[in-house]
Formats: structure tokens, sequence, C-alpha cells
């Protein structure tokens, strides 16, 4: 009986019913319908629909159509889903989760410097990249897809990033600062430049920007202070933090 079930199967272009799948390989033109238990050792080539009325056992990773199997779902370890895929996986709709979401990796850096007292040279009204004499004022503590170099960042992937530049300053009393992020591979401000006054000399400022980064993949950028009279601040501690959001 079941060789005479295995035939039609084997005949019938679609709409094929079958109650149970014999052991061995199997290519059906058309649709199948596989209504009992089943157990497949083989190869199971479909070229219609495969619909299923029960539940389903998959000892190894189902693939989807790119034959490389890099597109796929498996289990593997017991506990565990992976959801495997050569670039990216894309939802088009709304991803919601009940449970706690951890992120085991993200593009970031955080770094800095403290306790310089490094006067930043500045003319009247020209944008001065913070940095030393040798370039190697602030350090990078961590990063992961962005590197510190020369006192500038630089972006390996594109995407928007959100972060802080937080800097403490002193000089003579009255004198006003701006500090700005500059994007110098496309040549233009990143947000908004914010300022300050300060209150004499000895006495620490802090001003911290918020930053917003539209970046290109290898973008550069710095730091950047003006001073509004050509008055040199001094510079006693630095941090910034930037984080990758979205594309």
């Amino acid at each position: 009986m079941r060789y005479l079930i295995l035939l039609l199967i084997l005949l019938l272009p679609s709409n094929v019913f079958a109650e149970q799948l014999t052991p061995g390989d199997h290519q059906i033109a058309g649709d199948l319908i596989v209504g009992g238990d089943s157990d497949i050792t083989g190869n199971e080539s479909v070229g219609g629909t495969l619909e299923i009325g029960g539940e389903s056992l998959f000892k190894d990773k189902v693939k989807f159509t790119q034959t490389d199997g890099n597109e796929a779902i498996d289990s593997l370890a017991d506990g565990y889903m992976d959801y495997l895929a050569t670039t990216a996986h894309r939802f088009n709709a709304n991803v919601n989760i009940t449970g706690m979401m951890r992120q085991s990796n993200i593009w970031h850096a955080y770094g800095g410097y403290e306790d310089k007292a490094y006067t930043l040279v500045c003319d009247d009204n020209v944008w001065t990249q913070i940095t030393n004499g040798t370039n190697d004022l602030w350090g990078g503590t961590e990063t992961d897809g962005i590197t510190l170099t020369g006192d500038q960042i630089t972006f390996t992937n594109a995407g928007d990033y959100a972060g802080i530049v937080s800097l403490t300053i002193s000089a003579l009393n009255g004198k006003d600062f701006h500090l700005q992020v500059y994007n110098i591979t496309q040549a233009s401000t990143e947000g908004f430049s914010l300022g300050i006054s300060a209150t004499g000399a000895g006495n620490k400022m802090n001003i911290t920007l918020p930053i917003y980064i539209e970046a290109a993949a290898s973008d550069v950028v710095e730091m950047r202070m003006k001073s509004t009279d050509g008055t040199d601040p001094i510079l006693d501690d630095g941090l910034f933090y930037i984080n990758y959001l979205h594309d």
C-alpha cells in the first residue's frame, strides 16, 4: 500500500495528499499536504506548496532561498534559537519584545583626558581643533567600529550616532568660547555649537555638548573650539561618548 501512495505522490503534479511519507528521497512537482507523521531521512523536493497539519521536528537547520545555507534558522544549543543571515535580518513590521533584550555588541567609542592644563592657541573667531602639539590629547579608552587617531574620530560604518562631548576649561573673566563637532570629510558641522563665558583664570568651567552625527562610512570628525576675541583657553579635562543609533 505504501508503494502505491508513493507512486501517486510522484505522478500527481499538484494537490497531493499523503498520510505518511516513507524514508528516502522524494521529488514532487506540485503541492504536498502531509496529514500524518512522516520520517524523512533523505532529500525532499517540493515544487509547489508544502502544507503540514501537525508539529514538525527539524533535526538540522532550515535553509531559505539561497543554497549556501547561510540564511537559515537553527538551534545550535539547547535552549537557544539561532537566526542566521549573511548580511542582516530585515522585518517589514514592528518587532515587539516582551522580555529583556540583551545586545552583545554595538559600534561605540569612549575616551578623554584629565588634568592636562594645556593652553589651546586660538585665533580670533577661528575654529581650532581641540588637540595638543603631538595630536594625542584625547585617549580612546573603549572603541568598536570607531577609531581615534591623531585626535580625530573615524567611523568605519555609516549610520546615525549620538553622544556627548564635555570639557572643563579656564580662561580670563568674561571671555567667550564655543564648542562644536566638525565633519572633516563632509566639510560640515555636526549639529550645533554650544557656548560658555569664562569666570576668571583658575576658575574651572564645564561645557557639555550633546552631539548627533550622520556619518557615512570612513567619515572623519574632530572636536573644535572657537574664541570670540582670540583668548587662549586652558584645557583641563575632557571626555566624549559616541554610540550608534541606526542606519
